[in-house]
């Protein structure tokens, strides 16, 4: 039987953090997709909802507040782990 992983989704606009976390957090055995900005999350986010959003609280243009302000807004209930440098 095919086990679908959680799948966690890192938004943030250090591509080192990124890819850091990325890593991080595969070796644990999630799925992670990653987003440059807020905005990226928002334009081209997932088709199937994440288990949980690792968001940037600073980033240039949609920080992550503005982010989940935009969530809440539309009716989606997605986790969300945040961090700040």
């Amino acid at each position: 039987m095919f086990k679908e992983y959680p799948t966690i989704c890192v938004v943030d606009d250090e591509p080192s953090v990124c890819k850091a976390l990325r890593r991080l957090i595969m070796s644990a055995g999630f799925n992670v997709i990653t987003y440059s900005s807020g905005q990226a999350f928002w334009d081209e986010a997932p088709t199937r909802e994440p288990d949980l959003l690792v968001l940037d609280v600073q980033m240039p243009t949609m920080t992550g507040l503005d982010l989940q302000k935009h969530l809440i807004a539309s009716g989606r209930a997605i986790p969300i782990l945040f961090i700040s440098a």
